[in-house]
């Protein structure tokens, strides 16, 4: 940059653009919607969308642009609740909807939920309702544990 040529105006652009980019990145992890960051409302919004995905923590964080650790500390702080407690949660929300709405086998409600398989299903089910998926349907209940 010490010597001005034909290409300096373009330089001084693109050294531009990469401020302004950083700045709007730096923004964009920093801004609060309703208390919370906005990386952290995203991430949450993504769970909600893809819960019957695979979805690790480090590549949330990764798309967030933020630490693992400081991602998982975050997530309790914000919703008292781990980011595995919070995604097998929502799961199980969704698992007690097709129970409650299709006659669907409990192979495929756990499929659809992002579990691995009927038997994971009912032990974590089981373990957070206290009864099984099989029992839920057949009560016709609406009671939520």
């Amino acid at each position: 940059m010490r010597e001005s040529d034909s290409v300096t105006p373009i330089a001084l652009e693109g050294l531009a653009f990469q401020f302004f980019a950083r700045l709007h990145r730096r923004r964009l992890r920093s801004v609060r919607i309703d208390g919370e960051p906005a990386w952290l409302q995203r991430v949450r919004e993504y769970l909600h969308d893809n819960f019957n995905q695979a979805i690790r923590l480090r590549d949330l964080a990764a798309e967030a642009g933020v630490h693992p650790d400081h991602a998982s500390r975050a997530f309790i702080q914000a919703y008292g609740e781990s980011f595995g407690s919070y995604l097998r949660r929502i799961r199980i929300e969704s698992a007690r909807a097709y129970l409650r709405s299709t006659a669907l086998p409990i192979s495929e409600i756990a499929y659809r939920c992002g579990i691995s398989d009927q038997s994971h299903l009912t032990r974590v089910f089981k373990r957070v309702s206290g009864t099984t998926p099989a029992e839920y349907r057949a009560s016709g209940t609406t009671k939520r544990g």
